[in-house]
């Protein structure tokens, strides 16, 4: 099938997160899998020129009440993988950062990631695909304009989207101001189409005007129709919770696997562990750790509400009574970067914390742990928990979307189970997990079991992309029936 995408970020071109990851694996596995797959993403000015070649002549393009001149660029294209084509219009994207400056979003984000979505769709309608599959609320418009705007993509009048969530925590909000200077009708600010609580809501938009839609694992497509993960939106989610399918990200398993990571000291496997030990001892000198027998909690984060690690925070006292060592990498809010770095002071011997996201220090920090913390308050799908069991470390996570899909409950009697899990979003509960998670820990047979058993996890994309087939399958060929999933009109 010919799939296009389009998305905000694709590893390793443009990256600020889960999200790029997450496409550049799903297009690989999706190429792997036979499809012909094309991804759209805005050249940034990270992006160098130098690893691209130019695709075709510049074009203007109209966004509202301004022409841009755009050029596109190409990946060098490999046989079986994904082409990743670049839309360059440095007034919107040639910037230090991709979204906003450390002090904010840029003011004209509505217009640079509409003129994204019209550019993707002149692009599309080149390159005729058969399905357009769009991420996030920088791409939502997609459908809003395919069917606005129809007279400009003839050859897209049949082609279905689908629409996926990452993070329903960004949704693209504006001021309604912005729907003439882009050209957006007002038709389009309706409670049946944009308008949210009086603003422009252009993820709302993308719900309601495609085929179909999914999210990045089954637990989390359920929790977006609630109120509590719904951000406002689980009302228009609900109403179109019959075209709303789960699929769970997956990791890239020959990257994340002990046997054969170059970027820990020692390789190991379930048969001999000897290396974990090297890579324990290995975080323990680089964080100024005591060695000894205590287990090592690792944390591997952004550091937001999202994550719940102020819930660890407020335990700092009852902590000290634990047997329990904790390094924690990761890097975001300053004021939770600053209550780390205060309690790592201290604690000094037992805490330890690096302010960065290095990708050889995730690796050694799997590798060394004997837990994962993951205290979520919401989390779609999750990578760290499921790359850290292919380490035998052992996740202690909130049961919350792809957590609790991925990591399932160790049961002393039946010996079966990868992690301990807690429900509230309480610091109780989750001193009450660490505390059951301990007491494993003091039962070596049972404890080495939980490790076998969370390393003999396979979480493949291969799997998700065998889940997207059929999802693409269903979605063109209701298209081709003249059911498709659309219900929003202009």
């Amino acid at each position: 099938m010919r799939v296009f995408m389009a998305a905000a970020e694709a590893a390793p071109f443009a990256e600020t997160g889960g999200l790029a990851l997450a496409i550049a694996a799903l297009a690989e596995a999706l190429a792997a899998a036979g499809h012909q797959v094309t991804v759209a993403v805005p050249r940034y000015r990270q992006v160098e020129l130098s690893r691209l070649r130019p695709l075709g002549e510049p074009r203007q393009i109209r966004n509202g009440e301004v022409e841009v001149e755009t050029r596109f660029y190409a990946s060098v294209e490999r046989k079986g993988a994904p082409r990743f084509v670049f839309i360059d219009a440095p007034v919107y994207f040639d910037r230090e950062h991709f979204y906003g400056t450390p002090m904010g979003d840029y003011a004209d984000n509505a217009a640079r990631f509409t003129y994204f979505c019209r550019a993707a769709l002149h692009l599309a309608n080149a390159l005729q695909p058969e399905l357009l599959h769009v991420h996030d609320w920088q791409a939502a418009l997609v459908p809003v304009l395919l069917r606005a705007e129809a007279d400009l993509y003839p050859n897209l009048r049949k082609v279905p989207v689908l629409l996926t969530i990452h993070n329903l925590g960004y949704q693209g909000v504006f001021p309604p101001e912005v729907l003439n200077p882009l050209g957006l009708s007002w038709k389009l600010f309706t409670v049946d189409t944009l308008e949210f609580y009086g603003r422009v809501n252009f993820l709302k938009g993308g719900l309601l005007f495609a085929d179909a839609l999914s999210t990045v694992s089954p637990s989390y497509a359920r929790e977006v129709q609630t109120v509590e993960f719904g951000f406002g939106l689980e009302g228009v989610l609900e109403q179109r919770g019959h075209l709303l399918k789960g699929i769970l990200n997956g990791i890239r398993l020959e990257e994340w696997d002990p046997r054969r990571d170059q970027s820990i000291p020692q390789p190991f496997a379930p048969a001999d562990l000897k290396g974990k030990a090297v890579a324990k001892a290995t975080l323990r000198r680089r964080l100024g750790l005591q060695s000894g027998d205590e287990p090592l909690a690792v944390v591997v984060s952004r550091l937001s509400s999202q994550k719940g690690l102020d819930l660890i925070l407020k335990l700092k006292a009852q902590l000290q009574g634990l047997p329990l060592q904790w390094a924690i990498l990761g890097e975001g809010d300053d004021s939770l970067a600053g209550e780390l770095e205060a309690w790592s002071s201290e604690q000094t011997g037992k805490v330890g914390f690096i302010r960065s996201y290095e990708h050889d220090l995730a690796h050694l920090f799997f590798a060394a742990g004997d837990m994962l913390v993951m205290p979520s308050r919401y989390e779609p799908c999750g990578l760290a928990q499921m790359q850290a069991m292919r380490y035998g470390t052992i996740p202690i996570v909130r049961a919350v979307g792809g957590l609790n899909d991925t990591v399932h409950e160790w049961d002393t009697r039946s010996r079966r189970g990868s992690g301990f899990k807690f429900i509230p979003p309480t610091a109780a509960a989750l001193y009450t997990c660490l505390q059951q998670a301990l007491r494993i820990w003091r039962q070596p047979g049972e404890w080495r079991q939980v490790m076998m058993n969370a390393m003999a996890q396979e979480h493949s994309w291969a799997e998700a992309a065998r889940q997207y087939t059929e999802l693409y399958s269903q979605v063109v060929a209701a298209g081709r029936n003249g059911s498709g999933g659309g219900v929003a009109q202009v």
